[in-house]
This record gives C-alpha cells, sequence and structure tokens, in this order.
C-alpha cells in the first residue's frame, strides 16, 4: 500500500499525504508501508502515535518525532527493519510495548527526560544498538524484556528514579561491560541481566532494592566484584550462577533468604562479606566453591554460621563485621550524597558518615539535627541517618538580607550584626564540612565579633539558625 485517502466528510478519520490520521490529526493511525520515500516527518498536531502505526514499514529509515507527541503506542514502530535512528522528544510521557522491536538496524536511541514507562519489549532485538543507553531520572518502570537481544549496548546507565527493572530486560546483552544502577531500583527481575557475559569489573546494588530476581544475572561470567545493598531480603535462585570470575562479594546486612544455587559455580570466589548477624536461609548455594575461603560475618557470630548446616560449609570465619545496620542516605541526590566508611568494628562499632553536596548546594545537617561534616558516630543500634542539603544561591538570594558580615574579605576578626536572638553559628567550606562551630551565642541588634585569623584562605559559609550568608577569607 502507498498511500491513503479519506473523503473529506468522514466522521472519524483523516489523511495528510497518504497517512493516516483520526479526524482532528491529533493521532497517527496509519502509515502505508509502500509510501515512497526513506523519511517521513510526523505533523506537529500529533500527540499520540496510534497502536501498530509504522509498523513493518521497511524502507523507513528516518523518522522525525514533534514535540507534540506525548505517546508512542504499542508495536508504533514494530520491524521497521531500516530505521538507523530515533529521538524521543522531551514530551514523551510513554513508550509503549513492543514500540521498536526488531528495529535491527536501529544504532542508537535517545529518550527524553519526561518518559515515565519503557513498555515490555520495547526496543527488543535491536541488535544494531551500540554504546551507551541512558534511562533518563524520569522513568519509574522498565519493562520485561525491553532491551533483550540488544547485543550491541557497552554501557546502561538507569535513572534514580527507576523503581523496577523487569524480567529479562536486559537479557542476551553480551557486549554490556558496564551496569550504573539507580538509587530508586527496588525490584530486579527474574533473568534482568542473565547472559550479560560481558560485564565486567564490580556490581553495586543499591541499597534501595529489596528483590533480586531468579538467575538475576546468570552466566555474567567477566563480573569480579559484587556488593548488595542492606535492603535486600531476598537473592533468587541462581541470581549469580556460574559467574566464574566473581572474586568478592559483600551481601547485605537485610538478607534472609539466598536461593538455590545462587552462587553454584562460582569456583573463582576468595572472600565473602555476609553482614547478617542471623545467618541467611540458603540451599545448595556455594556448590563448586573454595571452603576455605574468609568468610568474614558480624562480631561474635562465627559460630551461629558454623552451626548452620550450608554454612558449614566454609572452614574459615572471621568474625570482623559491626553489629548494627548503619544507612546514610541522602535527601535529594540531585543535591548531593552520602556515604560511610567503618572504623572499625567489634570493639566499638565506629563509622564515619560524610555528605559530599553537589554544586550549587551544601551541607545543612543530618536528619538528627547534628551538624558536623564528616560525622563521628558510635553505632549502639540499627541507625538511619538521612544528609539534607539547600541551595546555596536560594539562601542568598531570600534569607540572608538581614545578616551582615563584615569586613568581606575578611582577615582576622568577623562582625556579625542584623540577626537578633539566641543561635548557633556555624562556618563550613564550599563542600560542606564543618571548619568551626559557635554554640548558644547571644545575638542581638548590635554586633558581635568572631575570630577567623586560623583559617586557611577561601571561600566559607557562614550560617546563623536557618540564614545564611558567604565569606572571603584573605
Amino acid at each position: 500500500m502507498t498511500g491513503i485517502d479519506v473523503a473529506a466528510d468522514n466522521l472519524h478519520f483523516s489523511s495528510l499525504d497518504g497517512v493516516l490520521f483520526n479526524k482532528v490529526q491529533n493521532t497517527l493511525v496509519g502509515y502505508p508501508g509502500g509510501k515512497a520515500g526513506s523519511s517521513y516527518i510526523i505533523p506537529e498536531s500529533v500527540e499520540t502515535i496510534g497502536y501498530g502505526a509504522f509498523t513493518y514499514c521497511i524502507g523507513l529509515t528516518s523518522v522525525t518525532i514533534p514535540n507534540s507527541v506525548t505517546a508512542i503506542g504499542e508495536g508504533a514502530f514494530d520491524n521497521c527493519i531500516e530505521l538507523t535512528s530515533v529521538a524521543i522528544p522531551n514530551s514523551v510521557i510513554a513508550i509503549g510495548n513492543y514500540a521498536f522491536s526488531y528495529c535491527s538496524k536501529l544504532t542508537s536511541v535517545t529518550i527524553g527526560n519526561a518518559v515515565k514507562t519503557i513498555g515490555n519489549y520495547a526496543f527488543s532485538r535491536c541488535s544494531s544498538l551500540t554504546g551507551t543507553l541512558t534511562i533518563p531520572n524520569s522513568v519509574t518502570a522498565i519493562g520485561k524484556y525491553a532491551f533483550t537481544y540488544c547485543i550491541g549496548l557497552t554501557s546502561v546507565t538507569i535513572g534514580n528514579s527507576v523503581k523496577t527493572i523487569g524480567e529479562r530486560a536486559f537479557y542476551e546483552c553480551t557486549k554490556l561491560a558496564l551496569v550504573t544502577i539507580g538509587n530508586s531500583v527496588e525490584t530486579i527481575g527474574d533473568y534482568a541481566f542473565s547472559d550479560c557475559s560481558g560485564l565486567t569489573g564490580t556490581l553495586t546494588i543499591p541499597n534501595s532494592v529489596t528483590a533480586i530476581g531468579s538467575y538475576a544475572f546468570r552466566y555474567c561470567s567477566g563480573l569480579t566484584s559484587v556488593t548488595i545493598g542492606n535492603s535486600v531480603k531476598t537473592i533468587g535462585e541462581g541470581a549469580f550462577v556460574d559467574c566464574t570470575k566473581l572474586a568478592s562479594v559483600t551481601i547485605g546486612n537485610s538478607v534472609e533468604t539466598i536461593g538455590e544455587a545462587t552462587f553454584y559455580e562460582c569456583s573463582g570466589l576468595k572472600t565473602i562479606y555476609v553482614k547478617a548477624i542471623t545467618p541467611p536461609v540458603v540451599l545448595n548455594v556455594f556448590h563448586n566453591v573454595p571452603t576455605d575461603i574468609p568468610v568474614h560475618v558480624p562480631c561474635g557470630r562465627a559460630s551461629a554460621y558454623q552451626s548452620v548446616a550450608e554454612w558449614s560449609w566454609f572452614t574459615n570465619y572471621i568474625d570482623d563485621l559491626p553489629l548494627f545496620n548503619l544507612i546514610v542516605q541522602s535527601e535529594d541526590i540531585n543535591k548531593g550524597t552520602a556515604s560511610i566508611a567503618q572504623a572499625n568494628t567489634c570493639t566499638n562499632n565506629a563509622a564515619i558518615i560524610t555528605a559530599t553536596p553537589l554544586t550549587g548546594y551544601l551541607f545543612k545537617q543530618w536528619s538528627d539535627g547534628n551538624t558536623d561534616n564528616p560525622r563521628i558516630l558510635i553505632v549502639t543500634q540499627d541507625t538511619v541517618l538521612t544528609a539534607i542539603f539547600e541551595s546555596i544561591s536560594g539562601i542568598d538570594g531570600t534569607q540572608a538580607t538581614a545578616l551582615a558580615l563584615y569586613p568581606n574579605p575578611v582577615r582576622d576578626e568577623l562582625f556579625i550584626s542584623g540577626v537578633s536572638g539566641d543561635a548557633m553559628i556555624v562556618i563550613t567550606d564550599l563542600s560542606g564540612r564543618t571548619v568551626e562551630t559557635w554554640y548558644a551565642v547571644s545575638l542581638q541588634t548590635g554586633e558581635i565579633s568572631i575570630n577567623l585569623s586560623h583559617l586557611a584562605k577561601g571561600v566559607y559559609l557562614v550560617r546563623i539558625g536557618n540564614v545564611t550568608g558567604k565569606i572571603v577569607k584573605e
């Protein structure tokens, strides 16, 4: 079929240049498979690309999608085998099931930053997709089989709003070498990255994840290190089976069940860290894993592990991991990050936590009100702390109008006026690290002075209550 013409008095459909639309032309219904020309520009009136609108248009190499489009329907470009590139504009909210499946010559795709869902099989068997794929932060769900058999992909970054990575989402992406999993992912589906034999180096499962599906990373034979976050409760059957180069595994402190054959044939394992105080339930998990490798467990829990039949497989237990769960997180990962360094261990469960603001932000406080950064903690119970950040420009522009800091630049004495009442004065550098703190300072309508002669040259932020100003130290 080379064209479709619709009578002007048709109540439901219309046509433009041989392409079928609904009556008001905000939905593209069908593009004739035999229409002349290899490229097509979708009219700006179109909001929805309908079900199977371009399916089997085997001569089409290029399509321009305008910013008016909000939805790409199911099977919209299915089997457009000559299509080479697609830019999905920022107006698109949903990419339907099978939308670009079997577009075997599609070499690149740009996903707009308003897309919320990527449907099942959306880019399945796009075997020519190469290089890096970025799933934007707007996306909340990646459907099952969404990128399966995309054998040319080498790197995938999964945005920080994605909650679900569907079953077999990246199955058989054999050249995929690097995967970055966003901090909101809760579920990694069955076989999600199975047979991604090109995956190398370290894999980090973030603390947001609660379940890893069966065979999720099966045959990822290039992985050398895996860190499983502290919220994972269940690791599915065969999740890391035949990851033969895996040398180090860290299992988070919330894991309750490790499925059958999870680390089956991981013969390269040299070290295991298990943070769970209660030994996770396991069944035939470590077949062909060396029995004499060091297994690190929480303080004083070696005998508890050795008393469980399956865990008694190992003979070299070291009980030196912290007894309590400590989780630090960012209030908003677009403003900054939070991290932990364990300072030791069975004596006092000490830890150092650090908040690192991104450009344009500063560290304000931890969720318990403490402003130290870095901060030393003695952890005596399961603890969750959130780093809170604030905008430098927002504070300076709106809240600091009453605060006077002078002289500025300052060499020795800094004078402060314009804020009344009792307050704490906190001085931080631009990374958010606290360098000076004065407690219960009485600030009246006059002024006070503080000596800063000992500070190094640089730019600092002075915070009094919720008011912040900036100074330069000479």
